[in-house]
């Protein structure tokens, strides 16, 4: 998708103002204005950023938990509860068949979380639970790719937060907008074992797993993209250092290396 930049224009245009705007207009100032309300709730503090990668384990978890750092995490890492008293400070989703497949379970999510965070465009499929939940956020999910193929990192959530082909790039756009100052990434093995390589083309990795949990038939998973991804987290990289925020991956293994690496254990010691 990165390599084909033919109708790069028409593609964000249509991200920013068609999809990104799948969803009651009446209900913009008030969803907007709710988002509005945690910026920087958090100034000044650090945080971690979970992936459901094969590398996490619940052990880590648990440290982090004790720690009292807050904690983001996405999609299906409910999966995980069962062997873990972790439950993180926010569950986040983003990717559309993700949602087609859990959406009959954001209350729990909701229910287990200080703040659950969806796409805006998908409100229609919320149940009336759901939209009544005060700690419900839907920013809008815009799609903006640079024509040096690197994303726009969105400062104020509460107009939009960019589409970086992960929802770990929602949660850094949210975790900037909240004020932390120092962003520890865990889980995020930045390998899978089906992907797109740069010409489109599917192929096979050496990986064995795809997630610290067991996949089911709920959730689709498509070949991940891993270019895009990459460009993702070099643009995240750009934007914190441009403003003095520090961000680590405290993930053990995988192939993430944008990032400066740190144990987990001395992340927690300087996280506190």
């Amino acid at each position: 998708m990165i390599n084909d930049m033919k109708f790069l224009t028409l593609r964000n245009i249509a991200y920013k103002y068609i999809k990104a705007n799948r969803y009651p207009l009446v209900k913009k100032s008030a969803l907007d204005n709710k988002i509005k309300e945690l910026k920087d709730i958090h100034y000044g503090k650090a945080c971690f950023i979970i992936g459901n990668g094969p590398s996490l384990v619940p052990k880590d978890l648990e440290s982090i938990s004790n720690s009292g750092i807050v904690s983001f995490a996405s999609n299906a890492i409910y999966k995980i509860f069962g062997q873990t008293s972790w439950r993180p400070t926010y569950y986040v989703l983003q990717d559309q068949q993700v949602i087609d497949g859990l959406v009959t379970k954001f209350s729990e999510f909701a229910d287990v979380s200080k703040g659950l965070f969806v796409r805006r465009d998908v409100y229609k499929q919320l149940s009336e639970d759901v939209l009544k939940k005060d700690n419900l956020y839907l920013p809008r999910l815009i799609m903006h790719i640079r024509k040096d193929k690197y994303y726009d990192f969105f400062e104020d959530l509460s107009y939009g937060a960019s589409d970086g082909c992960t929802v770990t790039y929602f949660m850094m756009q949210i975790a900037y907008y909240m004020g932390f100052k120092k962003i520890y990434l865990v889980g995020i093995d930045h390998n899978f074992p089906t992907q797109f390589d740069e010409n489109d083309n599917i192929i096979i990795t050496n990986a064995k797993k795809q997630h610290c949990f067991e996949d089911s038939k709920e959730i689709i998973m498509n070949p991940a993209r891993v270019l895009e991804t990459t460009y993702a987290y070099k643009s995240a990289k750009l934007f914190f250092d441009s403003k003095d925020i520090k961000i680590y991956n405290a993930t053990r293994g995988g192939r993430l290396e944008v990032y400066k690496r740190i144990n987990l254990e001395e992340a927690i010691i300087e996280g506190k």
